[in-house]
């Protein structure tokens, strides 16, 4: 069953560098530089992502790697394999290797973006606090009624009037939904 998988896999890469050269060819006549940048960014990003998972199933992928190696025979691709902490040739000297954080990829792209910004650095943030204090434009405000139960002079719980207190704060809705979940 692996032997049959993974001679399908070799027997696909020919098709695949075919569709590579066809998506670089598309690339460079249907993007601009700006749309190519973020496809370029998450397309990375992703590829580390697998990277990262294929390190740590390294064991378990040694003799898929192996066979791959040795069928293909080329020493471009084990080098670069080897390179990517995806194989140990057998005759390699064992090297003391640094150890990696495994959740923090030198590939990932993307994180920039995913981290938010502190809200002393953040634009908006500071844009939202001027906006909170000045109070101008305010499109929604809160009536906060506090009602103080009074007993009458006689003494009776019948005739207990309420005593309300109504607070009014104003306020921006772009400020109450960026705080709402």
């Amino acid at each position: 069953d692996i032997s049959r998988q993974i001679e399908q896999l070799v027997d696909e890469i020919p098709f695949t560098i075919h569709k590579l050269q066809t998506f670089s060819n598309i690339l460079q006549e249907k993007l601009d530089l700006e749309s190519f940048k973020f496809c370029f960014t998450v397309a990375s990003s992703l590829i580390s992502e697998l990277l990262e998972k294929y390190k740590m199933q390294k064991r378990s992928l040694r003799h898929f790697v192996g066979q791959l190696i040795s069928q293909l025979q080329n020493e471009n691709i084990e080098d670069c394999l080897t390179q990517l902490g995806l194989f140990e040739s057998p005759d390699a000297k064992p090297k003391a290797t640094p150890k990696q954080d495994i959740g923090k990829s030198p590939l990932d792209l993307t994180e920039e973006f995913s981290l938010p910004l502190k809200s002393s650095e953040s634009n908006l943030s500071a844009f939202s606090y001027s906006l909170l204090q000045s109070l101008e434009g305010c499109d929604m405000e809160f009536e906060i009624k506090e009602s103080e139960p009074c007993l009458a002079p006689g003494g009776s719980t019948d005739q207990e009037k309420t005593k309300c207190n109504s607070t009014t704060i104003k306020a921006h809705r772009v400020i109450v939904s960026s705080r709402c979940p």
